[in-house]
Protein backbone atom coordinates (compact mmCIF):
# COMPACT_ATOMS: atom_id res chain seq x y z
CA UNK A 1 0.00 0.00 0.00
CA UNK A 2 1.62 3.73 -0.90
CA UNK A 3 2.71 6.00 1.82
CA UNK A 4 -0.46 8.05 2.96
CA UNK A 5 -2.70 5.28 1.57
CA UNK A 6 -5.62 4.88 3.40
CA UNK A 7 -6.99 1.09 4.30
CA UNK A 8 -10.38 0.18 3.10
CA UNK A 9 -12.64 0.33 5.81
CA UNK A 10 -13.84 -2.71 7.99
CA UNK A 11 -17.48 -3.74 7.26
CA UNK A 12 -19.51 -5.80 9.44
CA UNK A 13 -21.24 -8.73 7.89
CA UNK A 14 -24.77 -6.94 7.35
CA UNK A 15 -22.60 -3.87 5.51
CA UNK A 16 -20.57 -5.67 3.51
CA UNK A 17 -23.98 -7.56 2.22
CA UNK A 18 -25.42 -4.38 1.64
CA UNK A 19 -22.13 -2.94 -0.22
CA UNK A 20 -22.20 -6.54 -2.68
CA UNK A 21 -25.73 -5.87 -3.16
CA UNK A 22 -25.31 -2.75 -4.62
CA UNK A 23 -21.82 -3.16 -6.24
CA UNK A 24 -23.77 -5.75 -8.41
CA UNK A 25 -26.71 -3.60 -9.34
CA UNK A 26 -26.58 -1.97 -12.46
CA UNK A 27 -29.20 0.65 -10.96
CA UNK A 28 -30.01 2.70 -7.48
CA UNK A 29 -31.88 0.89 -5.33
CA UNK A 30 -34.26 1.74 -3.18
CA UNK A 31 -33.34 0.37 0.70
CA UNK A 32 -36.69 -2.34 0.57
CA UNK A 33 -35.15 -3.11 -2.45
CA UNK A 34 -32.19 -4.00 -0.58
CA UNK A 35 -33.67 -5.48 1.41
CA UNK A 36 -35.39 -7.29 -0.74
CA UNK A 37 -32.14 -8.45 -2.17
CA UNK A 38 -30.45 -9.48 0.89
CA UNK A 39 -33.25 -10.87 2.58
CA UNK A 40 -32.59 -14.44 1.28
CA UNK A 41 -30.12 -15.61 4.44
CA UNK A 42 -32.59 -14.41 6.80
CA UNK A 43 -34.82 -12.56 8.42
CA UNK A 44 -33.85 -8.46 7.86
CA UNK A 45 -35.44 -5.27 9.34
CA UNK A 46 -35.31 -2.26 8.07
CA UNK A 47 -33.60 -0.75 10.73
CA UNK A 48 -30.54 -3.14 9.95
CA UNK A 49 -30.25 -1.96 6.00
CA UNK A 50 -30.64 1.65 6.96
CA UNK A 51 -27.65 1.44 9.71
CA UNK A 52 -25.54 -0.14 7.13
CA UNK A 53 -26.35 2.13 4.34
CA UNK A 54 -25.32 5.17 6.85
CA UNK A 55 -21.90 3.56 7.78
CA UNK A 56 -21.14 2.89 4.07
CA UNK A 57 -22.40 6.27 3.11
CA UNK A 58 -19.68 8.03 5.95
CA UNK A 59 -17.12 5.31 4.48
CA UNK A 60 -17.63 7.17 0.55
CA UNK A 61 -18.47 3.87 -0.59
CA UNK A 62 -22.36 4.16 -1.21
CA UNK A 63 -24.05 7.33 -2.25
CA UNK A 64 -27.45 8.45 -1.58
CA UNK A 65 -29.92 9.90 -4.57
CA UNK A 66 -32.08 12.05 -2.45
CA UNK A 67 -34.44 12.82 -5.55
CA UNK A 68 -34.95 8.59 -5.46
CA UNK A 69 -34.25 7.94 -2.07
CA UNK A 70 -32.36 5.31 -3.79
CA UNK A 71 -28.40 4.32 -3.40
CA UNK A 72 -25.60 3.26 -5.23
CA UNK A 73 -22.62 2.08 -4.79
CA UNK A 74 -19.59 4.47 -5.89
CA UNK A 75 -17.36 3.72 -8.44
CA UNK A 76 -14.36 5.53 -7.60
CA UNK A 77 -12.08 4.10 -4.95
CA UNK A 78 -10.90 6.83 -3.05
CA UNK A 79 -12.56 9.90 -1.19
CA UNK A 80 -10.65 12.43 -3.25
CA UNK A 81 -13.68 13.89 -4.88
CA UNK A 82 -16.49 12.95 -2.15
CA UNK A 83 -15.82 16.66 -0.39
CA UNK A 84 -17.18 18.01 -3.43
CA UNK A 85 -21.26 18.33 -4.78
CA UNK A 86 -21.86 14.99 -6.50
CA UNK A 87 -24.17 15.36 -9.71
CA UNK A 88 -25.89 12.17 -11.40
CA UNK A 89 -27.83 11.85 -14.60
CA UNK A 90 -30.26 9.28 -14.90
CA UNK A 91 -31.40 8.35 -17.91
CA UNK A 92 -34.47 6.04 -18.38
CA UNK A 93 -34.08 2.54 -19.02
Amino acid sequence: MPAGAKRPPKLYVNQQRVFDTLKAETRPLTAYEVIDRVSTNGVWAPPTVYRALKRLIEEGLVHRLESRNAFLACTHPTKIMHGLSSQFALIPG
